[in-house]
């Protein structure tokens, strides 16, 4: 992929983040949040491919994306343990207040660093870098490399939630290059081919989830009741016990299936550039 084909890719790719960043600005539902997200993680993933190949570090996205990037995050969260304290009817409404609050804060302090001035400053940001020609067989390599490197983590006896976590953003850059290379770079389309993108989807959205899970009882866990709600003390242990549990089972299951499915994956490490 030549200079002017990246530089063109990325701007299109920054445009759908502006979009989907105004959309979470009007309506801060999960899925405007969630679509927004998915852009920024696309975004990421290509420039993390071209600082591969190339070594430039300033190819990142802005700060003030980041931020927003991770304000998304922390209301994606709050939302999603709402909906399931209201599925398992539990009565801890100090916490569900809480979350609220929480939402409502993180809403305010998004459309106070909010402003299209960001995407115009990460769009000449981006336009002024320097990329070097990549040869499609590039992408290829960096792929497999990653999807091995996932598999090394997930391969592992009793690997830290961290490393699952770093496992997860390893496979979706994985999915996120082969629709950028289906939507910006035929030449490279054929080398993601042998990637068995179901397998890699499902395992990614297994890591996800679980990763979900393990936010929600740390949020629980570090949550403090007022002593005097003995009612609601008491919902709320019983609640972090059955999270806890939940998680320990989700984890075993993980693994289990990470590496049923990595045993189908066929990903061979060959290259002299940096993959990650």
């Amino acid at each position: 992929m030549k200079q002017k084909r990246i530089k063109l890719a990325l701007e299109e790719i920054t445009s759908h983040v502006a979009e989907h960043c105004e959309a979470v600005s009007v309506h801060f539902s999960e899925d405007t949040i969630h679509d927004f997200r998915v852009s920024v993680k696309m975004l990421r993933a290509v420039l993390r491919l071209h600082r591969a190949y190339s070594g430039n570090k300033k190819l990142r996205i802005s700060t003030r994306l980041k931020t927003l990037y991770d304000l998304a995050g922390v209301i994606r969260e709050s939302q999603l343990e709402l909906k399931v304290l209201a599925a398992c009817n539990a009565d801890v409404p100090s916490y569900t207040t809480y979350l609220e609050q929480t939402i409502a804060r993180k809403k305010a302090e998004w459309l106070k660093v909010a402003d299209p001035d960001i995407f115009r400053k990460l769009r000449r940001k981006l336009n002024n870098a320097d990329y070097e020609a990549m040869p499609a067989e590039y992408i290829g390599t960096f792929l497999k490399n990653n999807v091995a490197a996932a598999a090394d983590i997930l391969g592992v006896k009793n690997p830290s939630d961290h490393s699952i976590h770093r496992s997860r953003r390893l496979l979706k850059d994985v999915l996120h290059l082969i629709k950028f290379c289906k939507h910006h770079w035929k030449a490279a389309e054929r080398q993601t081919k042998q990637l068995p993108v179901q397998q890699l989807s499902k395992l990614a959205e297994a890591t996800g989830k679980y990763n979900d899970a393990r936010m929600r009882l740390k949020h629980l866990s570090s949550f403090v009741i007022n002593p005097a709600l003995a009612e609601e003390v008491k919902q709320m242990e019983k609640l972090r016990s059955e999270e806890a549990t939940k998680l320990t089972v989700a984890k075993r299951k993980l693994l289990a299936s990470a590496r049923l499915k990595m045993k189908k994956i066929s990903a061979t490490p060959s290259s002299d550039k940096e993959s990650n």
